[in-house]
């Protein structure tokens, strides 16, 4: 058995101060062979999630909460509303935004105003 070498092109990402190299993907590249058959990534946020900012305590069952700044100040947030009252603490979820997650690390976290409802986990056997 011999070793081989590939050539590999890296490119380095970066989230404020922490930064990153890996693979550079074709794809991603304006001249990508399938640049044209998209017209936008994975989008895994519901419509229906609304970024939110916390107002007041935290750990309450009830949470004054209000459109996240960051959500408003997003121009390319197409689903955004104005959101601004009260909600039951089990309705609010954390998650990140792809713009703050990099490989092995995440930056900041936010909270998210969703309206659904956990399901219960039953016991089989």
């Amino acid at each position: 058995m011999s070793l081989t070498e590939k050539p590999l092109v890296l490119e380095l990402s970066t989230l404020g101060k922490k930064s990153s190299l890996r693979k550079y993907l074709s794809i991603l590249n304006e001249n990508g062979l399938y640049r044209s058959c998209f017209k936008e990534g994975a989008d895994l946020m519901p419509r229906q999630a609304v970024i939110v900012d916390i107002l007041g305590n935290k750990k309450a069952k009830v949470l004054s909460v209000q459109t996240s700044e960051v959500e408003k100040a997003n121009p390319n947030n197409k689903w955004s509303i104005d959101l601004k009252g009260r909600i039951e603490s089990k309705f609010i979820f954390t998650t990140l935004k792809s713009d703050v997650v990099l490989s092995f690390t995440a930056g900041q976290y936010f909270y998210v105003a969703l309206p659904v409802e956990r399901a219960r986990k039953e016991r089989i056997g």
